[in-house]
């Protein structure tokens, strides 16, 4: 490819980053965000054309293309703009850039740059997938750690409203009655089908575990029943014991429900007819003296 046509193209980066945020204005959602995180598209266009302009200079080399792409912009903007809709913007500057291939193209590289520009744009769609698959097993593992905590104080009887406030952050909805469900740890569990149960009944979920014990915390309004709601559930956990704290009017006030289901798990043992999902107030004549946890 002629040395002029890298050239041009490297000339055209801030016009047409320009352009293509101007293109990407037409998209309502995009036009209601704040300039700043307009600004930081604007950034990662440029540096995009920018890194193709240097690939073209060195066609043989490896396609320039990965999460540094990406760099220009703050991690906050991946929670701003989704996915599906950076792949918009992405179309978006790959048709403005094709539209402007006939002028940046040496004659003779019109269907050279082109192509290139077809590959390098599916490398560009490829690490915006790495950079969102990264943020969101991050993000994914920064919950599961917010959402223990929330159980573990639970158990130990130190909810507060920073409880409340991070379950919130994970979901969880305004709700009129909370009850805890305890069962043995399982060595495999498929949390994501258990949230689904949840969901379908209409309820929040927390899960966490106390010692060898799996806790689920469930919330619901009025409109759902505490036994409609805690029955598919029950039914989507591993045979085994399943014990029931007492209701609770909110999740500031569970921490005796939660207590109750895992004090009661540990006394099931000696009543192997035990209903299942068994109430914890069933249990306490064959639980050892009161030890919280």
């Amino acid at each position: 490819m002629a040395q002029a046509t890298w050239q041009r193209v490297a000339k055209a980066a801030s016009p047409l980053s320009t352009s293509a945020v101007r293109e990407m204005e037409q998209l309502p959602w995009f036009a209601a965000l704040p300039a700043e995180q307009r600004s930081y598209v604007g950034l990662v266009v440029h540096a995009g054309i920018n890194g193709f302009a240097q690939w073209l200079r060195r066609p043989g080399q490896p396609l320039p293309v990965g999460p540094e792409v990406f760099a220009a912009a703050p991690r906050e903007l991946a929670r701003a703009v989704n996915l599906k809709q950076t792949v918009q913007l992405i179309r978006i500057a790959v048709e403005v850039v094709e539209v402007a291939v006939a002028e940046m193209a040496a004659p003779g590289d019109e269907v050279l740059l082109r192509e290139a520009v077809l590959r390098y744009s599916r490398e560009l769609a490829f690490a915006a997938a790495d950079v969102y698959a990264a943020a969101a097993e991050a993000r994914g593992a920064w919950d599961a750690r917010v959402e223990a905590g929330i159980v573990d104080a639970l158990v130990r009887g130190h909810a507060g409203q920073l409880t409340l406030s991070r379950a919130t952050s994970l979901g969880w909805s305004r709700v009129d009655w909370v009850v805890a469900l305890a069962t043995p740890a399982p060595q495999d569990l498929d949390v994501s089908a258990l949230r689904a149960t949840a969901r379908h009944a209409g309820v929040s979920l927390l899960v966490g575990e106390a010692s060898v014990a799996l806790v689920l915390v469930l919330g619901g309004t009025s409109a759902v029943a505490v036994a409609d709601a805690v029955s598919p559930v029950v039914a989507a956990l591993p045979l085994a014991p399943v014990v029931i704290g007492p209701h609770a009017t909110d999740l500031l006030d569970a921490a005796p429900s939660v207590q109750e289901a895992v004090a009661g798990l540990a006394a099931v043992a000696g009543w192997p007819q035990a209903p299942r999902p068994v109430p914890a107030a069933a249990l306490l004549a064959g639980r050892l003296p009161s030890r919280r946890v």
